[in-house]
């Protein structure tokens, strides 16, 4: 069972399947071991090549990792845990993915209109032990 918080949207199709973030999210989980976490994601910022777009990724609190996306297309990241950061009491999990910036796809008024505030898609996240 995965929890989304509310900095993520509902999901969309892009295709596959995805959520949208909005500047920060955090994904809840169990597990009984954790070693590594895998995920495809994505963005669709115009201006990534001129300004890449940060991004910081927490367990339960400890930074285990940052990126800089310089490119729009998907990309399979994988996040190796250190056993500091994959200690826990219970076996609950969460990862927080931090943006440095958000951005509109089409804010005008018509109806194609879409004003969420995004920064990057997600899909097929996987726990591996």
């Amino acid at each position: 069972a995965v929890s989304f918080d509310d900095g993520w949207y509902e999901p969309d199709v892009l295709p596959p399947i995805a959520r949208w973030m909005s500047q920060s999210g955090r994904i809840r989980f169990q597990a009984n071991s954790l070693s590594e976490i895998s995920l495809d994601l994505t963005t669709h910022m115009p201006d990534v090549r001129e300004r890449p777009l940060m991004l910081e990724f927490l367990l339960n609190g400890a930074l285990v990792a940052t990126l800089g996306l310089y490119r729009n297309g998907w990309l399979n990241l994988r996040l190796f845990v250190p056993e500091s950061a994959a200690e826990t009491t219970g076996g609950n999990f969460e990862i927080e993915i931090r943006a440095d910036r958000t951005w509109q796809p089409r804010p005008t008024d018509d109806e194609t209109r879409d004003d969420r505030d995004i920064s990057i898609a997600v899909c097929n996240i996987q726990i591996i032990n």
